[in-house]
């Protein structure tokens, strides 16, 4: 009444904007309930207060204005203490939703070869409980020694994820994109096609071969998975126009697309359009091809198709 502030007005707008933005989840993520009683536990001690402070102070501005301030004060530094709890426990459900959402891709991974290790083994088993002699079963023995190097090859990837310490050599990117695109021909959706397009005499460059080579295979892998019934991906290499030094590597699909929402939230850790997608592919993508010293760009519209397009230095700059 002292600052002639219309209070029942603003009280019934303020909830009104509530009632809205949790009604139409104008938030990413809702409020959990012991966030709301908190919240509304604190409003109403500091409406107390403050309702009290003008009740006893009014009549001595001075001193009113210190227990304003005051009470402020106090309310700012109970607002701060529990939005940094709120984003440590936020911080830490998400670290845990990461590893939770990486051990299943790696199950997911180590499954094939597992199972290959499994049927060469029983097989050799069979056949020396026959009686019979393995030294002809040289197909099943190349089986065991090249799925064992891939579980090795597998936990080695794995275990430098976290951290990207890169272990660079001399690569030549045309014969990793076209060994890629040769072992995703068979799980292409009926129709669907894969090109590969490569300006010639391209030079090599300074990659860490495996984690380059698990970042393109995540992009292929999308572009499958977004592909329609007698779709197509175009894979393109060549030297960037903009820096002679660097390679142009894109890949092109004209499946589903993405409408703007998914383009924003692409490279968040986490953010995942498929049932049983991990959210972790692109932000991968994106760490392994900056840690090159490079550049990813994603341009998509709905029904329209995906373009992802890498830029690689020939040398990354720290080499």
């Amino acid at each position: 009444d002292a600052f002639v502030l219309p209070i029942p007005p603003m009280l019934v707008t303020t909830a009104l904007l509530a009632v809205t933005a949790l009604r139409f989840q104008l938030f990413e993520q809702g409020p959990s309930r012991m966030s709301v009683l908190y919240a509304l536990t604190l409003a109403t001690l500091f409406a107390i207060a403050y309702v009290a402070v003008f009740r006893l102070l009014a009549a001595r501005h001075a001193v009113l204005v210190v227990a304003l301030v005051v009470v402020t004060v106090a309310l700012t530094v109970a607002v701060r203490s529990f939005v940094l709890a709120a984003g440590r426990e936020r911080a830490r459900r998400e670290r845990l939703l990461v590893l939770g959402r990486m051990a299943g891709q790696m199950a997911h991974d180590l499954k094939n070869p597992l199972a290959a290790i499994k049927g060469a083994a029983q097989v050799l088993l069979e056949e020396r409980a026959r009686g019979r002699s393995i030294d002809d079963q040289t197909e099943l023995l190349e089986i065991l020694a090249e799925e064992s190097d891939r579980l090795a090859a597998l936990v080695t990837r794995y275990s430098r994820v976290d951290a990207l310490e890169l272990s660079m050599t001399t690569a030549d990117v045309p014969s990793i994109v076209t060994s890629i695109a040769r072992s995703k021909e068979p799980i292409l959706p009926p129709g669907a096609r894969m090109d590969v397009e490569l300006e010639p005499d391209l030079p090599a460059c300074e990659l860490d071969v495996d984690l380059f080579t698990a970042a393109l295979e995540n992009v292929v892998a999308n572009s499958i998975e977004a592909l329609r019934a007698g779709g197509t991906i175009i894979v393109r290499v060549a030297r960037s126009k903009d820096d002679r030094d660097a390679l142009r590597i894109s890949v092109t699909d004209d499946g589903i697309g993405m409408d703007p929402r998914e383009r924003e939230h692409a490279w968040e850790e986490l953010f995942t359009t498929k049932p049983n997608g991990s959210g972790l592919g692109l932000p991968f993508v994106k760490r392994v091809v900056e840690a090159h010293g490079g550049t990813v760009v994603l341009t998509s519209r709905r029904g329209a198709g995906t373009t992802v397009t890498m830029l690689v230095p020939r040398a990354p700059a720290h080499m």
